[in-house]
């Protein structure tokens, strides 16, 4: 929410690899875990798989990449930003009202949804740039996933999931840990989408102890 807008709203797999090289090069990173959740989690399992002499861990939070047979249950504001003309008015407004539903359908329990939390997440999206760059992010079409690759996936990898998750299901979770030789799957019942913020302490001690143990 606080880096700053890609030149040309570049959102292209290309456009990530060539960011986190350039990132990596710059804190002189020779070996570092990589851990991404969501969409950040595809982007990290891609990048393991061409430039494996930099990751030695890999750590995988409800990820993206696999298909999947489950149908998704969108919150609303991810089914009006994909609708031509409709999108444009999120240029301009932006109701708290859909931030909190989003945050409701990505977290199982909506207590833990808080007003801080809405805030927050509401004032990270409404800085400048910054809904114009999210209707195209969720607009550019979806490029084609090497997932037939997971196998060449050789680091030690674990696998975090939400049992409820409803943007991307627990059977993507199963596919990974099926497909990446070294792999360990931890599902988390009663959770969402964003594990480490749905049950922090937990998938931390889990964390923890995955790279204690090697």
């Amino acid at each position: 929410g606080l880096t700053s807008l890609p030149s040309g709203h570049d959102y292209s797999n290309t456009a990530y690899d060539t960011f986190i090289q350039s990132f990596v090069a710059a804190l002189s990173l020779e070996q570092f875990v990589f851990a991404g959740n969501s969409m950040g989690g595809g982007i990290a399992w891609r990048y393991s798989l061409d430039h494996p002499e930099q990751v030695s861990h890999l750590v995988l939070l409800d990820a993206s990449g696999v298909p999947s047979e489950d149908d998704s249950d969108p919150a609303l504001i991810y089914s009006l930003v994909k609708i031509p003309g409709v999108n444009k008015v999120f240029h301009h407004v932006l109701p708290p009202f859909m931030v909190r539903g989003a945050l409701e359908s990505a977290i199982a329990d909506d207590t833990l949804v808080t007003d801080e939390m809405v805030t927050l997440n509401y004032e990270l999206l409404v800085r400048e740039g910054r809904r114009e760059a999210s209707v195209v992010r969720m607009n550019t079409p979806w490029e084609a996933s090497p997932h037939e690759r997971l196998s060449e996936i050789t680091q030690p990898t674990l696998i975090l999931w939400g049992q409820e998750d409803t943007f991307v299901p627990v059977a993507s979770g199963h596919t990974f840990d099926a497909q990446i030789p070294n792999s360990q799957l931890i599902i988390y019942n009663g959770v969402g989408h964003i594990p480490m913020e749905e049950v922090p302490e937990q998938s931390a001690i889990h964390l923890r102890t995955f790279l204690e143990a090697h």
